[in-house]
């Protein structure tokens, strides 16, 4: 009885998330058995929590606290059997033994001393209740920006059952070996985890199925961080305001560097989990460490995994944060200076860490070299073939930027990476409030220290941008989002002065008030209905200026039956023996097609062959660009685009584009069509045997 009363809160609070689901969000069966899933995950840290917490009487203290302690020890075991060469299977074992482990210590720790009693306020119930509507109505089906840089190996890996990271798509290219940024990819193991044990297709757990749960964990939990991050000086409506302020009442521009943008994105992309929950929740842990609770260092220590092989620039955000967090934590009386030490060099050994292993690198220098080919290439009536921010490092492109300019011959951070942001810009004016109320001396030097200095970083990285990208332009793509160090902070920075303005008197109406906008802002989206807000001149809501593209996404996995298998999308025309050419750049999400494929069009995978390969790897490029872009076939470029093809073995070609059969004619080869996007060739009709070229050392 002592064991279920422990559970019941957890149980409650996760029951009334799928009520929401299934009532609000019309869910089905399938979201039972994932919510279920992610309830059984996060009991098992939540038994074990209490470990290193100490007695609470918080739900929400435990809640985090049951969080992390679930990742850290997910992390710790996926990174040791991973090492060990052990399989899914041997994963989810393991996991049932840690559960098994966890209720049995819990239930000996409730006989020797009965644990308190949770507490749960009106305020805790108002955040819970809602950040299950924003869960149910934006996160259903979300928008998931770069999961398609990854869902293939994720494909892979649940097929094979394995928890090695998969080179698909890297054998399409004749090299045996993943590229770097693959190998960050324990957090991509956990939803083909979900998929293997709940029998559903991880495409559908990642984009539809578990990003509520998901994202509710992660929104509560970053609410409690933030609350703690400005040492209780912020109440609970106002830290979920400055978390849902920019998207819903004051969003100002859209674009993929945006945090409005990544907080909306899919949880279950690496990155926004890194941003949103594991980045704080180590600010976190190292805060309280720092104070004197000396056994949040176990969690802290077992997250590492975590945070050198979920996304490989969280270390670098990481020390960007802790950084201005501890030296503000200088003048708290509890701060111990040895400790912070220890914090700062623990930080940069992982930093070191990620260096060493590579997954950050990604072979830069190639990826600008191909992207400064196909813009020359472009220059000739040809068109562009990869994301436009590609090519903003390029001197009098012309083409539209959202981060980098060229200032004269210096290429620079725009400002407007940081007053275009609606959290960063509202945290340039919750700082001068906080300079304000310590002027009259009703807050202390921390929380003014710790917006001072992650303001200075903001726009020293802005300041500095024009001598480092001149000079290193390929190492732009992680330049232009270091800015993202500072969403924690700008988040209890807002947090604070929201709390702050508010007369004590007012501050009971002002938190419901708050919790009811967001609510019914939510509910609104989700019936189509325009916020009655944005009327308000200044006032704007992504939720509105997106609606179109989210019913469209909605109704398409709605129409999903939550059955279909990875199997049941093999296409009828592909045999275990065909080699493809992907002519329809669509197909190159297509698991089966991309199994087969002989060419991958991305400029990551591009540039790893071309690192692999040498220079073979140009003649590939050379003649699947000429196919996709549709250039002349003269009598000398089609026998040695006939050559191409026999060596690459290729027995089909995919192109869902007009007159490809006309196109496809002009060689001169027997061609049959299977339908109107696929066609075989008949001058490689022999079985093909993938043999990738050997790794260089």
């Amino acid at each position: 009885m002592l064991l279920i009363r422990d559970l019941a809160p957890l149980f409650c609070i996760h029951a009334s998330l799928l009520l929401g689901t299934l009532v609000i969000g019309g869910g089905n069966a399938a979201d039972v058995r994932l919510q279920s899933l992610w309830l059984a995950f996060l009991s098992t840290g939540w038994l074990i929590a209490p470990q290193w917490q100490g007695r609470t009487s918080s739900i929400l203290t435990r809640y985090c606290g049951g969080m992390i302690s679930s990742i850290a020890i997910y992390a710790v075991t996926v990174a040791g059997l991973s090492w060990l060469g052990q399989g899914m299977q041997a994963m989810l074992v393991c996991w049932c033994g840690i559960s098994l482990a966890a209720i049995t210590n819990r239930a000996i720790q409730l006989r020797q001393w009965l644990p308190m009693r949770l507490r749960i306020l009106p305020t805790q119930v108002a955040l819970i209740s809602t950040a299950i509507v924003l869960a149910v109505c934006v996160y259903q089906a979300p928008r998931s920006n770069d999961i398609h840089q990854f869902i293939l190996q994720q494909q892979d890996m649940t097929l094979s059952s394995s928890l090695q990271v998969s080179s698909i798509g890297m054998t399409a290219m004749d090299v045996d070996q993943p590229m770097p940024r693959w190998r960050a990819h324990y957090f991509h193991l956990l939803p083909s985890l979900f998929s293997k044990a709940s029998g559903i297709a991880v495409d559908l757990v990642l984009q539809r199925y578990l990003t509520i749960p998901v994202a509710f964990s992660v929104i509560v939990c970053l609410a409690c961080f933030v609350r703690t991050l400005s040492l209780h000086r912020a109440d609970l409506p106002l830290c979920i305001l400055a978390i849902a302020g920019p998207v819903f009442f004051w969003f100002r521009n859209f674009n993929a560097f945006n945090y409005s943008f990544r907080i909306t994105n899919n949880l279950l992309l690496d990155k926004d989990f890194a941003l949103f929950w594991l980045i704080p929740a180590v600010a976190v842990l190292s805060l309280h460490w720092v104070r004197g609770r000396s056994r949040a260092i176990v969690p802290l220590f077992m997250l590492s995994p975590a945070i050198v092989r979920f996304h490989p620039l969280t270390a670098v955000y990481l020390l960007l944060l802790i950084t201005p967090l501890l030296l503000a934590l200088a003048t708290s009386c509890r701060f111990q200076p040895r400790r912070a030490l220890a914090i700062v060099g623990y930080v940069c050994v992982l930093f070191t860490a990620v260096v060493f292993i590579g997954d950050a690198q990604g072979n830069h220098d190639q990826i600008r070299e191909i992207i400064l080919m196909d813009y020359q290439q472009s220059l000739d009536d040809r068109p562009l073939h990869y994301w436009v921010g590609f090519y903003n490092t390029i001197p009098n492109s012309d083409l539209p930027s959202d981060t980098l300019a060229y200032d004269g011959e210096r290429l620079t951070l725009k400002p407007s990476v940081i007053l275009g942001c609606g959290l960063l810009l509202a945290m340039h004016g919750a700082w001068l409030v906080l300079l304000a109320m310590r002027l009259c001396r009703r807050i202390g030097n921390m929380h003014v220290l710790f917006a001072t200095i992650s303001i200075i970083g903001l726009w020293g990285i802005w300041f500095v941008s024009p001598f480092i990208l001149t000079r290193a332009p390929h190492i732009s793509g992680g330049y232009e989002r270091l800015h993202w160090f500072a969403y924690p902070a700008a988040l209890t920075t807002v947090a604070i002065a929201g709390s702050l303005i508010i007369p004590r008197q007012l501050r009971r109406p002002a938190h419901w008030l708050i919790m009811t906008l967001i609510g019914l802002s939510c509910l609104l989206s989700r019936l189509e209905i325009a916020s009655p807000i944005t009327s308000v001149r200044g006032l704007n809501s992504l939720l509105d200026y997106e609606q179109h593209d989210a019913i469209k996404r909605l109704a398409s996995w709605q129409g999903i039956d939550p059955s279909r298998t990875l199997v049941d999308r093999k296409p009828q025309a592909l045999s275990d023996s065909d080699r493809v050419l992907l002519l329809d750049l669509s197909a190159t999400t297509q698991y089966w097609w991309v199994r087969s494929g002989s060419y991958w069009p991305d400029c990551y995978v591009e540039a790893f062959a071309w690192d692999r390969r040498g220079d073979s790897f140009l003649k590939d490029r050379h003649w699947f660009y000429h196919f996709l872009d549709r250039q002349p076939l003269s009598d000398n470029a089609k026998e040695e685009a006939i050559e191409w093809l026999r060596e690459k073995r290729i027995t089909l070609i995919v192109d869902h584009r007009p007159g490809a059969l006309e196109y496809l004619q002009q060689l001169g080869v027997p061609i049959e069509p299977l339908d109107e996007t696929t066609f075989r060739l008949t001058i490689a009709s022999r079985p093909y045997v993938d043999q990738p070229v050997p790794a260089a050392e």
